[in-house]
């Protein structure tokens, strides 16, 4: 295998990684909203939760880090990760991910 075909692989391997990033992070985003949404409940039935603290702690930094991920990728200045659709995608991706953190 030569440098080209090794660059290339690295390339469709990351790539990969960035889809499933991608994905956990829809997943979370869900996870986020409805663990709120039960939060919320608890709040207003003043039901019991044990480690409700710990558990809104770790909902937050699991964002806090894909935030993080995300800047990360974001700096990448070679822009041959960069999927064909990745501006209006990314900007409403963010957008997203906004939404659901100011909506606690």
């Amino acid at each position: 295998m030569n440098e080209i075909e090794l660059f290339q692989l690295g390339i469709r391997e990351y790539k990969k990684s960035h889809k499933i990033l991608k994905l956990n992070e829809e997943l979370l985003l869900h996870l986020h909203g409805s663990i709120k949404q039960i939060l919320r409940h608890v709040d207003k039935y003043n039901i019991h939760l044990e480690n409700r603290d710990k558990l809104n702690t770790k909902i937050e930094r699991s964002v806090d880090y894909l935030d993080e991920i995300e800047n990360e990728a974001a700096k990448s200045e070679l822009g041959i990760f960069d999927d064909d659709n990745s501006s209006t995608e990314n900007q409403h991706e963010e957008n997203n991910r906004r939404h659901h953190r100011t909506n606690i």
